[in-house]
């Protein structure tokens, strides 16, 4: 496979999957082959047509080109290349359109997001009934101890300052002042 092909098999890739399957669906090459053969093209044209076509539907160039690419691509005519134009448009184009469009229309137009059940509610089995259970205030620990109770402080011993850890209180990392 060369670099062209890599190419147009990425650009191809990249396709929305409604196009993809569309262009599937349509054999367009041998649909421009036909075009072509009724217009009597020589195989190089033939090929030329088929390349351009298939640069509109691949999204490489725009459909506004089209004429013009074809008349510089293949050597014809522009009045012959409007007739070609015309006729993929009708054969080729709005088929493909239409085949997007379809099934643009059969994909669900928003995604769904399945309902999960919360997973702190009780499960109720198949034949138990869900019953209500009255709201109980949680009890107050700070109400239930008595206020005559002496709570004994404790006493820390005084924080005695470090020790040197430097022989002689001396620090051997620092020069003498003297």
């Amino acid at each position: 496979m060369n670099e062209q092909d890599k190419l147009i098999q990425e650009q191809f890739q990249k396709l929305p999957l409604a196009l993809q399957k569309a262009l599937g669906e349509i054999p367009w090459k041998s649909l421009v082959n036909e075009i072509a053969r009724l217009h009597n093209l020589k195989p190089e044209q033939v090929e030329s047509i088929e390349t351009e076509t298939m640069f509109i539907l691949y999204g490489f160039e725009s459909p506004d080109d089209y004429v013009s690419n074809m008349v510089r691509e293949t050597g014809i005519a522009e009045d012959l290349a409007y007739v070609i134009a015309n006729e993929v448009n009708e054969k080729i184009f709005k088929p493909v359109s239409v085949k997007v469009e379809e099934a643009g229309k059969q994909q669900p137009t928003s995604t769904s997001i399945p309902e999960l059940k919360p997973e702190n509610l009780p499960m109720v089995e198949k034949g138990e009934m869900v019953h209500e259970v009255p709201h109980v205030e949680a009890p107050n620990p700070k109400s239930q101890i008595p206020n005559n109770i002496e709570i004994p402080k404790e006493e820390k011993p005084p924080i005695q300052p470090a020790k040197s850890a430097y022989v002689g209180s001396q620090d051997p990392y620092r020069e003498p002042l003297s």
